[in-house]
């Protein structure tokens, strides 16, 4: 057993086996029924990564009602601050639906949204469809 793996371990922290269901839905869920795209295999196959990867997948996913709790406070930020956004957005994504995308249209009514056709990760398998939009919004934001 390597350094990684006694100290995860010795916490009894458990990591996700990348053939775990939940592992390839999370990075597979939502994707087009034409999985074959290379993307899309690359997106799913990262889900095994490595165990420092995979180890700070689970302290996210440990922590993450902490996000919840501060919601309020971010959105009063946003309506205050309405700092220039651009909001790119799998509307297929299990995790955040499309409905979380519009949501931050009610604190930043000039934000820009752009739905595609995907799940959770957008950027990596819509990436030539993105980065000129991001490039674009930056060209404008900061000039």
């Amino acid at each position: 057993m390597g350094g990684q793996e006694e100290h995860h371990a010795a916490v009894g922290l458990a990591l996700p086996d990348p053939g775990d269901r939940r592992i390839r839905q999370q990075f597979g869920g939502g994707l087009r029924e034409a999985c074959g795209q290379p993307q899309a295999r690359c997106a799913v196959a990262s889900a095994g990564g490595d165990h420092g990867i995979r180890h700070a997948r689970s302290s996210r996913i440990s922590y993450y009602h902490s996000n919840v709790e501060c919601y309020d406070h971010w959105h009063a930020w946003l309506r205050r601050h309405t700092p220039p956004t651009l909001i790119t957005w799998g509307s297929n994504d299990p995790f955040f639906p499309e409905s979380g995308a519009r949501a931050y249209l009610r604190d930043l009514p000039d934000a820009e949204l752009h739905l595609f056709d995907t799940g959770h990760f957008a950027l990596e398998t819509h990436l030539p469809e993105i980065a000129p939009l991001s490039a674009d919004f930056l060209d404008r934001v900061w000039k």
